[in-house]
């Protein structure tokens, strides 16, 4: 601890004065710097091992989205009163939703500054509240936010004094949407301490998920209606929400009513502030507690053991079958995709009818492709088990690939079962039905044969909601990724995909997908052959790119 800035420049001989060490050495400003060196430091030593060309581009469209949001906001002078008012109130509390929900869709809230790391430092709840939120403000993402938010005061703000109330809300609303951000984070990960409550924030999570993807679905239409009625009801609620209050603080600021804008941003502050207090209490709470209460799983002893397989093959796939039932992260993100594509799916059918509709349901594999990219980077830490008995191969690759047909095909089934339900066409349905298993069998096949070569570290732990790889262009090479993966799965299912469909009124269609099932499993056997020629004798290879180190 020589030389650290937690350190009391005298030599504490008592408890009394390890206590003031936390308590007076440290203002909240010089923990807030702390936090903000605190999380370049670590980022540093990361692109120091792993190259800076995916930071660049992290960066490049980080400095994107802001220039877009300021944009955005800035232009707002030209706009009527009415969409004028609309644009500010839907967008600030988006902001927040957004700000909020997002990152648990995209590998989890950023915890590049892990909170656990700083236990035994002798922190105050303010002190803590103030590294963590150094930390947390100053990653691209969120200083995108923050530049967003200056197009507030450019687009808002009054020649007078109200242009001090815009200044106070735009900084209102940041904080708020950080400390909102960070709490919901906090409370998701101390509920993962226990079964029931990580199976509820699991679930909440990807209620969630639907909830801000439909969200961000209507903010045109709602702008568009707005530009041609007099108000929006819709609005009118929104502006009643926190995010609300500071967006009616500009408004009133604006046409020179002070005190109703005075009050709201205060009323804004105040909220902020709790946020940033609750999130600081949630995380002292959580970091007292051990790392790991609940078990994640059935217990050791029960189910057929490994050995009775009746080939190596068989072992593979038994190990794997038993880590779907104990993986926390497998679960969460099984019960996240089921939710989100049954919603995707009946969001876009609602105006659609027809034989056709059905297929729809196809679009809730697009949830699992993401996953099925990373079969060797998944739960890295654990690799070097395989390594010691002479893998991974080509044996240990299918069975892991085997693992991940749950996540994907799921998914399609029960969306296709919910429009039979709703829309009828059983038809249909069913053929989609058996198409799943296939169009699922092709993305890991794919996923097989990729992810050797660029496999990105990820921890399965008992927080699924935490993200420590940011700020390092990992987030970018996932976008790219997954989008590139899309596509190519398409290609390949589209041989089974189309003449079902086209066929979809005739008796023998439900012959095509048995058909299509031997493409399939074709493509599956040539992604897994040339994945397992590509990691053959490469286990200490694999260990050093995917070590404890790139995950932590």
């Amino acid at each position: 601890m020589s030389g650290s800035p937690f350190q009391h420049e005298e030599n504490v001989g008592n408890e009394e004065n390890v206590e003031n060490v936390g308590a007076h050495h440290l203002s909240t400003a010089e923990c807030a710097g702390l936090g903000v060196r605190l999380r370049w430091r670590l980022v540093r030593n990361t692109l120091a091992r792993k190259g800076k060309t995916l930071f660049v581009l992290t960066m490049v469209a980080a400095s994107l989205a802001a220039l877009f949001g300021l944009a955005t906001f800035g232009l707002a002078r030209t706009y009527d009163p009415i969409p004028q008012r609309a644009l500010i109130v839907v967008v600030m509390t988006m902001i927040v939703v957004g700000w909020t929900f997002a990152p648990l869709l995209a590998g989890g809230t950023d915890e590049t500054v892990d909170p656990t790391r700083l236990v035994l430092l002798p922190l105050t709840t303010r002190q803590l509240t103030a590294v963590l939120a150094g930390g947390a403000a100053s990653s691209p993402a969120v200083c995108a936010v923050g530049i967003a938010l200056i197009g507030v005061v450019i687009g808002y703000a009054p020649a007078n004094f109200g242009a001090v109330i815009v200044v106070a809300d735009a900084v209102g609303l940041f904080v708020l949407g950080l400390g909102i951000a960070r709490t919901v984070a906090a409370g998701l990960a101390r509920a993962q301490r226990s079964r029931k409550g990580r199976d509820v924030a699991v679930l909440a999570s990807a209620l969630a998920a639907v909830t801000v993807w439909l969200a961000t679905q209507a903010i045109g239409p709602i702008l568009e209606v707005a530009h041609r009625n007099r108000s929006m009801r819709i609005v009118d609620v929104l502006s009643w929400l926190p995010p609300g209050w500071l967006a009616r603080s500009v408004l009133d600021a604006g046409a020179g009513r002070w005190g109703p804008s005075i009050g709201f941003c205060i009323a804004g502050l105040v909220a902020a502030s709790a946020m940033l207090l609750l999130w600081g209490r949630m995380t002292q709470r959580m970091m007292e507690q051990s790392e790991r209460i609940a078990a994640s799983g059935s217990p050791s002893g029960t189910g057929a053991p490994l050995g009775s397989a009746a080939s190596p093959f068989g072992a593979a796939v038994a190990k794997e079958v038993r880590y779907l039932r104990r993986s926390p992260l497998r679960r969460t993100q099984l019960l996240i995709f089921t939710v989100m594509g049954t919603a995707l799916t009946v969001f876009q059918a609602v105006r659609l009818h027809g034989s056709a509709l059905p297929f729809m349901a196809l679009i809730a594999t697009v949830f699992g492709v993401g996953p099925a990219m990373n079969i060797i980077g998944f739960d890295s830490p654990s690799l070097w088990l395989e390594v010691v008995v002479g893998g991974p191969d080509r044996t240990m690759l299918r069975a892991r690939s085997l693992g991940y047909l749950p996540q994907l095909a799921v998914p399609t089934i029960v969306a296709a079962v919910v429009l039979g339900v709703w829309k009828g066409n059983w038809p249909s349905v069913i053929a989609v039905v058996m198409l799943a298993p296939s169009v699922a069998l092709i993305a890991v096949g794919l996923g097989a044969c990729v992810s050797p070569r660029v496999p990105i570290p990820q921890r399965d732990g008992d927080n699924a909601f935490a993200w420590r790889n940011a700020s390092t262009g990992k987030g970018c090479i996932v976008g790219v990724y997954v989008f590139c993966s899309l596509i190519v799965v398409g290609i390949l299912a589209a041989p089974i995909i189309l003449p079902t469909l086209a066929w979809r009124e005739r008796s023998w269609v439900f012959a095509v997908p048995v058909v299509g099932a031997a493409w399939a499993l074709s493509v599956w056997f040539v992604g897994t052959s040339l994945g397992g020629r590509s990691i053959r004798h490469k286990g200490p290879e694999l260990l050093s790119e995917l070590s404890n180190k790139a995950v932590s």
